[in-house]
C-alpha cells in the first residue's frame, strides 16, 4: 500500500511543519481532555500518519494506510505500528476497547464500510472517538487541496452511527470559523508556492513566524470553538459506544 503523502516523508521540514500546524494541536488536545480517564486499555488511533492523536504508549496502536509513515512515526514514539486499509482493519471480531480517528473518514470514499468495519472490531461497551470537517456549505478549495470527499451533516452522521450500531453519544465543537478562514489562506498559500517550485524547504525566513502563529492560533481556534453556535462550526467531535446487545429473555 502506498499513501500520495510518501514522497513528503523525506522532507523533514515538511514534517516540522504539518506537527506545529494550529488545527492539529487544537485537535491533539481536545481529543486528549476527552482521552484522559480511559482505562489503560489498547487504542487504536487509526489514520495516524506522522501526526498521531494517541498518546504514545505501549498499549497504542498506529495504523495508516501508508508504510512510510508507520516506519516513520515508530522510530519517535512508543507504540504499536501497523500499514493497513480502513475498509479491511487487520484486527479480530470484537477484539480493541477503544478507537480514535480524526480527521480521517472524510479522505475515504467508502465511510459507511469503513465505520462498519471499526463497530466490528470494537469489543461490546467499546469506545469511538472521531472527528470530522462539518457542514457542506464549507467545502471549498482548502477541502479539495488536501483530498476531502465531503464534509458532514451532523444529523446526518449520527444516523449513520446509529444505523451501524453507535449508541451514547457525546458530541463537542472543536473549531469554527477561524479555522476555516485560516486554513483557506494557508492551502492557498502552500499552492501557491509549489506552483513557483518552492514546495515547503524555500524560502526559510517564515518559518519561524509560521510556528509561532500557529502555536497562538490554536488556543485562539480553541477559545472560539467554544462559544459558536453550531450552524458555523467547521470541525466537529463525537464520542460514542459499541452497546452491547440485549440478550433475549428465556
Amino acid at each position: 500500500m502506498t499513501s500520495q503523502f510518501d514522497q513528503l516523508f523525506a522532507d523533514t521540514t515538511y514534517l516540522e511543519l504539518k506537527n506545529r500546524l494550529f488545527s492539529y494541536q487544537l485537535r491533539r488536545r481536545l481529543l486528549a481532555s476527552m482521552l484522559r480517564d480511559r482505562p489503560s486499555q489498547t487504542l487504536v488511533d487509526l489514520g495516524s500518519g506522522i501526526s498521531p492523536i494517541a498518546p504514545a504508549s505501549p498499549s497504542t496502536v498506529y495504523g495508516d494506510i501508508s508504510p512510510a509513515a508507520m516506519h516513520f512515526l515508530s522510530r519517535r514514539v512508543a507504540g504499536q505500528f501497523v500499514a493497513l486499509d480502513l475498509n479491511r482493519l487487520p484486527f479480530r471480531t470484537e477484539s480493541v476497547p477503544a478507537v480514535v480517528c480524526s480527521e480521517v473518514l472524510e479522505h475515504v470514499e467508502r465511510d459507511r464500510e469503513a465505520l462498519q468495519d471499526i463497530f466490528r472490531i470494537l469489543q461490546p461497551g467499546g469506545e469511538l472517538t472521531i472527528t470530522v470537517p462539518l457542514h457542506p456549505y464549507y467545502y471549498t478549495f482548502d477541502d479539495r487541496y488536501v483530498g476531502h470527499f465531503r464534509r458532514y451533516r451532523l444529523p446526518d452522521l449520527v444516523s449513520m452511527l446509529e444505523a451501524i450500531g453507535f449508541r451514547q453519544f457525546e458530541v463537542r465543537k472543536a473549531a469554527g470559523l477561524l479555522e476555516k478562514v485560516a486554513t483557506y489562506l494557508m492551502t492557498r498559500l502552500f499552492a501557491y508556492l509549489e506552483r513557483r517550485g518552492q514546495g515547503t524547504t524555500k524560502p526559510r525566513w517564515w518559518f519561524a513566524p509560521y510556528k509561532v502563529f500557529n502555536d497562538l492560533w490554536s488556543h485562539v481556534c480553541a477559545w472560539e470553538a467554544r462559544v459558536t453556535p453550531m450552524p458555523l462550526v467547521t470541525i466537529i467531535c463525537i464520542r460514542c459506544r459499541k452497546v452491547p446487545r440485549a440478550q433475549p429473555s428465556a
